[in-house]
């Protein structure tokens, strides 16, 4: 009997210790579950807010590519002039305005270091955070050749020939800071340009030229943005889904 009363006392020695094992282990991963879950919320407002830009971001690319297609008409149909009177506002979207997407990736980042990406349990949701940069990056290639088209290869044909100063005023009107946290894509969305007026802007072939081929360049960035929306698009589903899992 004392033998078997022994064996018993063991047991249950052993019983409370794997349960202590086991409950320690439970509320330790109840803790990361939370934190994990904590971390989705901010990348959750991070794809939002990424959003939000993106989709100025692309109607402001959609602006350029229309003025410069717009230019372009005009000077193809006063070729034998080497000067095309054309509205300014046309002439600093198509010459002097090349915008670069900034994405903010920092929650995602912080969620990839923490080594918390691993416990997201939707794989399709891990891959698409873990390769968002990636995808930003590409897009944002097709933005800087076009800037470096406009800065070295555009200026340099205009720079002697065009007056700056009737184009300056709609740069201060549309770059002027404000408070309100918002970027200039997303103030000036939907919003008509300040214009002054025609200017007399030269023609040429090697000016169409590279008007034409940063319109190639932006082009195929605006696609490829509008891809990545509609990956944010399902990104942020799929946040929301996973939250609602760990709650």
């Amino acid at each position: 009997m004392k033998s078997m009363r022994l064996v018993i006392e063991g047991f249950v020695v052993l019983i409370s210790i794997l349960l202590a094992f086991y409950l320690e282990g439970w509320r330790h991963d109840q803790e990361l579950d939370q934190e994990v879950t904590q971390e989705l919320y901010s990348v959750k407002q991070e794809l939002e807010k990424n959003k939000s830009q993106l989709e100025a971001e692309i109607f402001t690319l959609g602006r350029i590519i229309t003025a410069s297609n717009h230019l372009l008409n005009i000077l193809k149909n006063d070729m034998d002039s080497d000067n095309s009177m054309v509205p300014d506002s046309m002439i600093w979207l198509s010459n002097t305005f090349s915008p670069t997407f900034d994405p903010s990736l920092g929650a995602i980042e912080a969620l990839i270091v923490s080594g918390q990406l691993s416990r997201i349990k939707n794989s399709e949701l891990r891959l698409g955070l873990a390769g968002l940069k990636d995808k930003f990056k590409d897009a944002l290639e097709e933005e800087l050749v076009a800037r470096e088209l406009t800065i070295n290869h555009q200026f340099p044909l205009i720079k002697n020939h065009l007056d700056m100063s009737k184009i300056f005023p709609i740069g201060m009107e549309v770059f002027t800071r404000d408070k309100t946290g918002f970027t200039m894509q997303e103030r000036t969305k939907n919003q008509s340009l300040p214009t002054f007026g025609k200017v007399s802007y030269p023609n040429n072939l090697a000016l169409r030229n590279v008007i034409g081929l940063k319109n190639t360049w932006l082009s195929t960035g605006k696609e490829e943005f509008t891809r990545i929306l509609s990956h944010l698009n399902d990104l942020i589903l799929l946040v929301e889904k996973e939250i609602s899992g760990k709650n």
